[in-house]
């Protein structure tokens, strides 16, 4: 096949500026329609519309081949942007795993230092109070 040249390569991902793709058999918009608000004078819808070509998304003058290199070229880059696509989703996805992970193992982590530091503060209060305690017995110990 030959190899396309660069200024071809993205005229097939090029959408036609501004109008919609005509389709073979497509009934003609227009007179015909028979929508309301336009008018039909009994002419053919033929004659009314002027029929141009339709858009290629290859360039005009292109041999077979060519154009068939340009479509393989298209499918193929179809294909790639489609895999790399899936692969940033996936990246993406595992990048929100993971900082959900360590958001988890960061909230346990706190959790359970305030829980240490409760801990610590309820053991000290015991003590004091325990203290005081035998503090008080000692005294009523000495009056009597």
């Amino acid at each position: 096949f030959p190899i396309i040249s660069p200024q071809f390569r993205s005229m097939s991902s090029k959408k036609a500026a501004g109008r919609s793709p005509v389709k073979k058999g497509a009934k003609p918009s227009g007179a015909a329609s028979g929508k309301p608000g336009h008018q039909t004078d009994g002419k053919d819808a033929d004659d009314t519309v002027h029929h141009q070509e339709i858009p290629s998304n290859h360039p005009p003058g292109l041999s077979r081949e060519a154009k068939a290199a340009l479509t393989l070229q298209c499918a193929f880059r179809r294909i790639l942007a489609c895999r790399e696509r899936k692969r940033r989703l996936k990246e993406q996805r595992e990048y929100e795993e993971l900082m959900d992970r360590l958001q988890k193992e960061a909230f346990v982590a706190l959790v359970k230092r305030e829980q240490e530091e409760a801990e610590r503060a309820r053991k000290k209060e015991e003590e004091e109070k325990k203290k005081q305690r035998e503090e008080q017995q000692r005294r009523k110990r000495m009056l009597e």
